[in-house]
């Protein structure tokens, strides 16, 4: 369930993508998406050593967990300020939207390197190799998932083409997480999509294409938005409720969390900031993408239980049960901490991309708005 749910904000990211606006501002956002990430994960971990007493590469695991930003609060809200035209001139909603989308997959390769490592499993030379392979695997299998989804002359109607891009990105997700490679994965899911949707309104296919259209992808991401707000929505944020288990939290863990989580969240809105430099935007509107990149909930509900299954399968309690009961007691603090990162975060992020977007940034009413209507229809139907 976590998974699918992952994979699905991942494909509308991708699907929704204006890579023209992104190739625009280049190197930004790689910026964007490598350093607050990164940065937040060395702070959480430092944090984490200091607060909870977390061995090296448990700790950078925890830090990995907490660094992604939310792709669920993060994209829906740049979505809504793209179809009323908010930032769309200098391409902040596709900027944000493809940064938040890539953050995620750092932040997933990230935490299966290091988990592998935190596990004493992982050998260190295979677990170093962990990110290229799951950049090279998932770049791969993404323009190979997108080469089968051009063929529109066989998906031939809306349904057929959005059941197809599920099929494809969950094999992709399940496939690449049952090798240890879920990083491979959600990249592959984000490069199909984003691919797709350049093949298809481009014709691309050759003789198998039905030709250029532009609306095929939105066709696809509203689909993809039913499944969400159906399905993977509340089955995902119900899983990591029930996993939580407050009989087994120590009090004292809530204000040290709610304290870690503040100062993970400065440190990450700072370095989105300075990251922005360069990007010809504004005071405001780099505060506003800083303040925007604050929410977590998507990839916290998704990897939070993980350590802590992890930590308990580990050894059986009888070998040593001071130290399985400390290392099932860290699990239940990274659990409970990436469940207040969600609480704090979440809200407070999705009111600043609802109230400060249509105050801090240029609305542009030209036609670059006018090729996101069905997307506007969704959310007024929603």
């Amino acid at each position: 369930i976590r998974a699918f749910g992952l994979m699905n904000i991942l494909m509308r990211g991708g699907l929704e993508m204006d890579v023209g606006a992104v190739r625009r501002i280049g190197m930004a956002v790689v910026r964007l998406t490598a350093l607050p990430g990164i940065s937040e994960a060395l702070c959480v971990s430092g944090l984490g050593m200091w607060i909870f007493k977390m061995d090296f590469f448990l700790a950078l695991a925890f830090g990995f967990i907490l660094a992604a930003v939310s792709p669920a609060v993060v994209v829906g809200g740049m979505f809504d300020l793209q179809s009323r035209g908010y930032g769309v001139d200098k391409g902040i909603p596709s900027f944000v939207v493809a940064a938040a989308s890539f953050d995620d997959v750092v932040a997933i390769s990230g935490f299966s390197m290091f988990i592998g490592l935190a596990s004493g499993t992982g050998d260190v030379l295979m677990e170093a190799l962990h990110g290229p392979i799951n950049i090279i695997a998932g770049v791969l299998f993404g323009f190979l998932g997108a080469g089968v989804l051009s063929l529109t002359k066989i998906w031939n109607t809306r349904e057929k083409r959005s059941f197809m891009t599920l099929i494809l990105g969950t094999a992709f997700t399940f496939a690449a997480k049952k090798a240890h490679f879920a990083g491979a994965g959600a990249l592959a899911c984000l490069v199909m999509a984003s691919c797709a949707n350049q093949f298809w309104s481009r014709g691309i296919g050759g003789r198998l294409s039905m030709g250029p259209d532009e609306h095929v992808a939105h066709e696809v991401e509203r689909d993809l938005c039913t499944v969400w707000r159906v399905g993977a929505e509340p089955l995902l944020f119900s899983v990591i409720g029930s996993a939580l288990d407050f009989k087994q939290t120590d009090p004292g863990t809530i204000p040290k969390a709610i304290g870690l989580v503040a100062g993970a969240v400065i440190v990450r809105c700072v370095a989105a900031f300075f990251s922005t430099c360069a990007a010809g935007l504004t005071g405001k509107e780099r505060i506003f993408i800083a303040l925007a990149w604050m929410p977590k909930a998507t990839v916290q509900a998704a990897l939070g239980p993980v350590p802590l299954d992890m930590l308990k399968d580990s050894f059986p309690r009888s070998d040593d049960p001071v130290l399985y009961d400390k290392q099932v007691q860290q699990g239940v603090e990274i659990l409970t901490t990436a469940v207040i990162s969600i609480l704090l975060t979440a809200p407070v992020g999705l009111l600043v991309i609802q109230w400060l977007g249509p105050a801090w940034l240029q609305r542009d009413n030209g036609n670059d708005v006018t090729k996101l209507d069905i997307v506007d229809e969704v959310a007024a139907e929603s």
